[in-house]
Parts: C-alpha cells; structure tokens; sequence
C-alpha cells in the first residue's frame, strides 16, 4: 500500500499505527491546485449577486456533521447563536443546509422559529461556496474542510466542533474551534471578526500551499 498524507503530523500518526516509513509520503493538500485551475470560475460565479449579498456583509455557515444535527438541544442552539449574531452585526446569515439538516429543523423537538436574518439554502456548488466564502464576515462550519479554506483561501473562519483531525491549522492559528457551547461560539466569532477587522493575519500549514501536488502523487 501506499499512503499520501497531507502532512507531517499526519505520516506521524501512520507512523504510530505501525506502517512503515516506506510506505508513507507527505504530498500536501491537492485544493491549491483546485482552488487555481477553477480561480476565474469563482471569481466569475453571480451567487452574492443573486443573494443580494455585499463584500462582508453575511455571515456564511454550514452545519452537517452528525455529532451536531443529530443532537437536538446543541442544533437548536447552534440556530439560536447563528441569529444572534447576525442581528449583533447586523448581516443575513446564509444558512447552507444539507438534507439531513433540513429535516432536523423540521422537527418539533429543535423548534426552528424561521428568522429573518438566518437564509436557509439548498447545498452550494463548490464554485458558489467558495465564493461565498471569500466574501463573508465570517464562515462558520463543522467541515472538516473548513480549516484547509481558511489557511488557503485566507478567510475568516470557526470550526464548531469539539474536536479535529487537523492540528496543523492550530499550530500556526489560521482556524479556531469553538466548541459547541453557544457561548464559546459567539465569542469565537467576534475574536476572529476583530482581528480580521484590526489586519491580523496569521501564517499558513506549508503543507496546505503545495502547488504541484498531482505532479507528486504522479511521481
């Protein structure tokens, strides 16, 4: 077998799992690469236009893994921290909901209140999304994604999770994790918009700027 990881803590843990070095290469994250051969096509997409959205003037959120939709309290906190925020700053916030999403918030136990400032909306294209993306105040997501865009793409972005599979991106600061707790979102969110606002800028996992990675997993 072979295995291409994206980085060194990732070869690392395979390490620890017992394969051998050999068997290991560090290749780097392919989305440099995608994200470049599609550049003019996400420049081009009409979706903030069609949203009648402005340059960070939304709130962009996609929530979807099990751990929080299929937990009815934290969903409906999460709903609830999503519309706070949005009427603190002031901006729509563009809900992308996936299929079991949606249904979650159909049902009575998470009593989704449909609010004015919280758009709900079908899944993106990747070309839309990450569009979107560039745009937005701030990106708020349970991907496991998220924390590659936000290094790549330099956006600002919460990871509402209580755990990852990618400790790089804490190494160097360009993601924070928030947690569930609605408390630890909304203050999450305000630090990153802050230190957006003030210029920060934070430096990148060398992994994730590879621009030859099919060059290397060719080879």
């Amino acid at each position: 077998d072979v295995n291409l990881c994206y980085t060194e803590h990732a070869r690392r843990n395979l390490l620890r799992e017992g394969l051998h070095p050999s068997s290991i290469f560090v290749i780097g994250s392919p989305l440099p690469e995608v994200y470049k051969a599609h550049e003019k096509s996400i420049q081009d997409s009409n979706i903030r236009s069609e949203l009648k959205l402005t340059e960070k003037g939304y709130l962009l959120a996609s929530i979807h893994r099990e751990a929080n939709v299929e937990n009815e309290r934290r969903l409906y906190e999460i709903i609830m921290v999503l519309g706070e925020l949005g009427k603190e700053y002031h901006v729509p916030i563009i809900f992308s909901t996936h299929p079991r999403t949606r249904e979650k918030l159909s049902q009575k136990q998470v009593r989704y209140v449909p609010n004015n400032n919280i758009l709900l909306h079908n899944p993106f294209g990747m070309l839309d999304y990450v569009n979107l993306q560039q745009g937005a105040l701030c990106c708020l997501s349970d991907s496991g994604t998220i924390h590659e865009d936000a290094a790549i793409l330099g956006i600002t972005a919460v990871n509402i999770r209580d755990s990852n599979e990618r400790p790089e991106v804490y190494d160097v600061g360009s993601v924070v994790m928030s947690g569930t707790d609605k408390r630890d979102i909304a203050e999450s969110v305000r630090v990153v918009i802050k230190q957006a606002e003030a210029g920060v800028v934070f430096s990148r996992p060398s992994d994730y700027m590879e621009t030859n990675y099919s060059d290397k997993a060719i080879r």
